[in-house]
């Protein structure tokens, strides 16, 4: 189990009962985060705003678990 999981479960364990929701925003790039946070239940909602960094285009996407 890597790091990243271990985060996701350890966030998820700390979650208080009700109406909430976690999300975050990936490169659209890594594929292998998208698969991690796929397996821990988030689900994709959207692209986010494309951003310069370093004279490279970034493009992010949302998602979200509820």
């Amino acid at each position: 189990m890597g790091i990243g999981t271990m985060l996701l479960e350890y966030v998820d364990s700390k979650k208080t009962p009700g109406p909430a929701k976690l999300f975050l925003d990936v490169e659209i790039d890594n594929h292998q985060a998208i698969k991690v946070y796929e397996r821990q239940g988030f689900s994709k909602t959207g692209k986010t705003e494309t951003f310069v960094f370093e004279g490279k285009k970034l493009g992010f996407l949302r998602m979200v678990k509820d």
